[in-house]
């Protein structure tokens, strides 16, 4: 299988590519791994991008119908690279810059087949079905199942983050991925009763390329079996077991601790430099450790992932730039020295949670949360987000199931 992130080619794009490239090698994630980069015609004069990581690169598109706008390079780079690069593994995985792998996805895991894929559910796509599909796809099936939000009705599936599909399926989706977005953009727009239209632009144009692939994936008659556990949000979400990917969209933050981190505040960083300046060079401030931590249960593997960015990222730093080209730097040895600790008790930290409860077979909500049973067989939302949120109660109240039996254990 193929790992490919989309990226652009500023100083935030090479560092988060460092990260999660270190994330796939730590993981142990199969397969082969490239950096997708829409780039403009000097940017290698610029010196953003990293030799460090396994590189492809396009020239971006940053004007298109009127609009002015570098993420359109997304879409745009995932078809350059599919009809040019030509990439034959059978399954591929299309993860975000600011993403890090903490656990392997596997084809067999997801039971991905041609035109069966997966990814996450998208809880804020509401326009897809009710105005999007109307106006452009009204030609689409009903969907009769519940393997997608918004369940049984939809005729897209409303989905994101992540997509993880069979290479002959993304090779009918990225044309339309491409073409889509500016009509999707161009809707949402133009119809002042849609709450997308009041947004800024940036985010319309973030909303429109993710929608433009559920609509071109819909088209080419590809389903998807959408995950709420997959992908860990940061700040205080409770995470769902051990995820495959940590999302490091928004703050990381461990209640109690005065740290926080937050990508948006280093989009100049410089990770590929032996100077050590926290937060501008070098490595960013080391986060809490484990053994600091008071609580347990889905707090504790919250805490442990927020953590885990962080430490993450810096021993992506130290393994793959830091120990090889800064070998007579003795404070920057001295630093990566002791990320490697804080990565080795955060590692023993998941170990001891892997000897005291099954990770998959958890309640991640306050017990009083998951105390009404009933509720597990809910419709709607609750579908997707009670059986999973409370899968050891509901799993001991199912019938034929007893408690943390091994229903209980499957990743969803």
């Amino acid at each position: 299988m193929l790992t490919v992130v989309m990226t652009g080619c500023d100083a935030a794009a090479s560092w988060q590519s460092l990260g999660l490239y270190y994330s796939f090698l730590r993981s142990k994630q199969p397969g082969r791994f490239v950096r997708i980069a829409g780039c403009t015609r000097d940017a290698s004069e610029d010196q953003l991008l990293t030799d460090l990581v396994p590189l492809w690169t396009t020239e971006g598109v940053w004007e298109y119908g009127g609009f002015e706008y570098p993420l359109f390079n997304k879409a745009w780079a995932i078809k350059q690279f599919m009809e040019h690069a030509k990439p034959q593994e059978d399954y591929i995985l299309v993860l975000d810059s600011d993403m890090l792998i903490h656990w392997p996805f596997l084809p067999s895991e997801f039971q991905l087949a041609k035109g069966r894929a997966a990814s996450g559910n998208m809880w804020y796509l509401e326009d897809l079905n009710t105005l999007l599909v109307p106006e452009l796809a009204p030609q689409l099936p009903v969907r009769l199942d519940w393997d997608a939000y918004p369940g049984v009705g939809r005729r897209a599936d409303e989905v994101g983050e992540f997509y993880f599909l069979h290479r002959e399926d993304l090779e009918r989706v990225a044309p339309l991925w491409w073409e889509l977005t500016l009509p999707v953009l161009k809707l949402i727009g133009g119809d002042r009763l849609n709450p997308q239209a009041t947004k800024p632009f940036h985010k319309r144009i973030w909303y429109s390329e993710m929608h433009a692939y559920a609509l071109g994936a819909a088209t080419e008659g590809v389903h998807h079996v959408a995950s709420n556990s997959s992908i860990f949000q940061m700040d205080f979400y409770h995470p769902n077991g051990a995820p495959n990917a940590i999302h490091y969209a928004w703050d990381a933050k461990v209640p109690g601790h005065d740290w926080s981190f937050n990508k948006h505040d280093y989009k100049d960083f410089v990770a590929e430099t032996c100077d050590i300046e926290h937060g501008r060079r070098g490595l960013f401030p080391h986060p809490p450790w484990p053994s600091q931590l008071q609580v347990k249960g889905g707090a504790l593997i919250r805490d442990l992932l927020n953590i885990e960015v962080v430490a993450t990222l810096n021993a992506a730093f130290c393994e793959l730039h830091h120990s090889t080209r800064c070998s007579g730097h003795t404070v920057t040895q001295e630093e990566c020295e002791r990320v490697a600790d804080l990565m080795a008790e955060i590692e023993e930290a998941w170990h001891q949670l892997e000897r005291s409860e099954d990770l998959f077979c958890m309640d991640m909500l306050p017990d009083k949360d998951c105390a009404d049973t009933t509720r597990c067989n809910e419709e709607a939302i609750q579908y997707f987000l009670r059986r999973e949120f409370c899968r050891k109660s509901c799993a001991a109240a199912a019938a034929g199931y007893a408690e943390g039996s091994s229903v209980c254990g499957l990743r969803q």
